[in-house]
Parts: C-alpha cells; structure tokens; sequence
C-alpha cells in the first residue's frame, strides 16, 4: 500500500502556559507569516530562572525552547534518534531520508507513522548494508551519529542570482524566525523557489541539520526539489551541510556565518555556488561565483 502524505499521525506536545516575562524580548511579527502569529506552544516551554543584572538579581519565568527526542526506525531497525524542536516531525523524516541517501523521491516511501518519540517508516527495496556502508560519512545531527553519502550529488549549472537579492534573503532570514525571537535556541533554514523574490519554506530547529532535513522534507513532499534556488541557513555550513544541499539540487548555498573547508571544495565538487559571511551589503563567494550577479543592474 502507498503512503500518502499527510496521513500520518504527528504527536503533538501539550501546549505550555504562555507568560509575559520580565526581560524576554520578542521581535514583531515577521510579514510572511501573518500579523499577530505567536510561536506555538508545543516549541517553547515556561521555565523559572535568577536573572541577574549587574548587581540586581530577580526571580522571573522566561521560555526556552522545546527539545524533542525523536527515534527514527527503517524497517524496523533504529536508524537515528535526532533531538529536535517538535514540529514539522514529517518533513523532518522525509527529509532526513531523502538527504541521508535512503530514497530519491517520495514515492518510495511505503509506510510512515510518526508516534511519541519514535517514527516507522518502510521504503521500497530497503538494502540492510546502507548502515555500514564504508563510503558512509557519519555526522551527529543533535543526537545519535547518522550516515551521510560521502560525496555530493551534482547540480546543474544554470541560474543567475543578483547580490541584492542574497542581502535581502540573509535579512529576512532574521525576521521570520518567531521561535529564536523568542527563545533565542534555533536555527534557521529557509530556501526559495526559482523567480521567487521571497521564501517558499522557513523552518526552524535546535539542530541546524534538522532544520535543513524540514526544508528538504517541505520541498519533496511539495515535489519542489529541483525547482529550489537558494537556500540559506542561519549557521555554519560545515560538510555534511553541504552533502544535504546537494541532495536537494539547489545551485545556491547562503549564510550568515562561515563555511568549513571541506564544505568549500565539496561545494566545488557539486557545483554549487557558497556564499558566506553575507551581512549587510557584504558577503564572500567561496565557489562557482558565476552564478551572482555583482553589479548594480
């Protein structure tokens, strides 16, 4: 039997008390997501702290975000136990399957159930030895060690990118993350489609590869991948970042911090343009700078 997207069932969190802390500093509602849009409960928990301010000291409640413990079984076999924001656990899964090498497309997905703490999933034609697969580069993603392929996929080289529109990006990948503006605990990944001047999907995560896994689950559940254009990341990009990128075929990678060497010659590799350090009107192009276009027209 085929699974459908969206039939799964998603454990939800119970929802937290919401409070108006002293102290907590929460930016104002980002454009794209509506006027008014609050943060979820299930992402963000009350706690009771000492703040201290100088030499005044005060006893408040302040939210922290929500860490899940999420233990993904392939066939039966645990496959990896990721700790994550819980929301979006579907994409999240699809995701990491689709960006750990264990499917191409959604379509080879025959069952998926997401429980508390624990997802099932079934694929076609499943291969026991993908697991210790000595090509296999393991990463810890914010809880147990996963594998990763080793080399990245090869993207195409079409497309063209003004430097404007990578500022723009890297600005509005600040405003529309409503959980770190609360909490300040996530990470950020959104991406947008080709001729898109905005993001189609902004998702965030306590783990950047997480968030990045969201992105990718987004884009394949949609039947996006292939069709996304930059995706830019709050975060370092270190290699298995990169690895990640590739799997979705996007020709851009941007963020606001710094790329690993590594990533910079797998960058090369798959023929994706990296730009980091984009602040401001200021970025570095570290790979395929024919891509961006860096004048003022």
């Amino acid at each position: 039997m085929q699974w459908v997207p969206g039939n799964s069932w998603s454990y939800r969190l119970p929802p937290c008390r919401r409070f108006s802390p002293v102290g907590a500093q929460v930016g104002p509602a980002c454009p794209h997501r509506g006027a008014g849009e609050s943060v979820s409960g299930e992402a963000v928990v009350v706690t009771g702290l000492r703040a201290v301010r100088g030499a005044a000291v005060e006893e408040i409640r302040d939210l922290v975000v929500a860490e899940h413990e999420l233990t993904i079984r392939w066939h039966g076999r645990r496959l990896a136990t990721l700790l994550c924001t819980p929301q979006h656990l579907e994409e999240l899964v699809v995701g990491f399957l689709l960006t750990a090498g264990f499917i191409d497309g959604v379509g080879q997905i025959e069952r998926l159930s997401i429980g508390p703490g624990e997802a099932d999933v079934e694929t076609q034609d499943p291969d026991p030895g993908r697991l210790f697969r000595t090509e296999a580069t393991w990463t810890g993603c914010g809880g147990r060690p996963v594998p990763l392929p080793s080399r990245p996929s090869r993207v195409p080289a079409e497309g063209r990118v003004h430097r404007q529109h990578l500022t723009e990006l890297a600005r509005l990948l600040q405003l529309d993350c409503p959980i770190f503006r609360t909490t300040g605990g996530t990470h950020v990944a959104a991406a947008t489609c080709q001729g898109q001047r905005h993001f189609a999907v902004v998702r965030e995560d306590i783990g950047r590869h997480n968030a990045v896994d969201k992105v990718a689950g987004y884009a394949l559940l949609g039947g996006q991948v292939g069709q996304l254009e930059v995706l830019t990341v709050s975060g370092r990009v270190s290699s298995d970042m990169l690895i990640k990128a590739s799997r979705l075929a996007v020709p851009v990678v941007l963020s606001r911090s710094a790329p690993t060497e590594r990533a910079v010659a797998l960058a090369a590799e798959a023929g994706i343009t990296l730009v980091g350090f984009c602040r401001g009107d200021r970025f570095n192009i570290y790979t395929h700078p024919h891509r961006i276009c860096t004048g003022n027209a």
